[in-house]
């Protein structure tokens, strides 16, 4: 989407992003984001987990792409890990979310 729309596309990190990169623990509904990141890696990995360079993970977690896609007043993000930018279903930038399932606890916005 950056190199189609170089001027309304913009690349940013976020809080999870930068929590990854400089090792700083956040919650999300009381669970560690960057712990489970990590054991994410070493259940994908398995034995080889420690040979996995967490520098280089930390890196891959500022290349994801966050593009935030500006109309008018109001910004809509999303984010794209490099290996499912091909599963992205465009529409969901135009989904307005609900209350009661998005916004909710536990739910994709919280």
């Amino acid at each position: 989407m950056k190199v189609q729309y170089p001027g309304q596309v913009h690349l940013m990190l976020a809080n999870h992003d930068l929590a990854q990169v400089l090792g700083n623990e956040i919650l999300k509904d009381g669970h560690g984001v960057v712990a489970a990141f990590n054991d994410g890696l070493d259940f994908l990995y398995g034995e080889q987990a420690p040979q996995v360079p967490r520098p280089s993970v930390n890196l891959y977690s500022v290349t994801t792409w966050r593009c935030v896609a500006a109309t008018g007043c109001s910004a809509r993000t999303v984010c794209l890990l490099l290996r499912s930018v091909h599963d992205l279903i465009p529409t969901v930038l135009d989904r307005v979310p609900t209350v009661d399932v998005d916004l909710a606890p536990g739910g994709s916005a919280y």
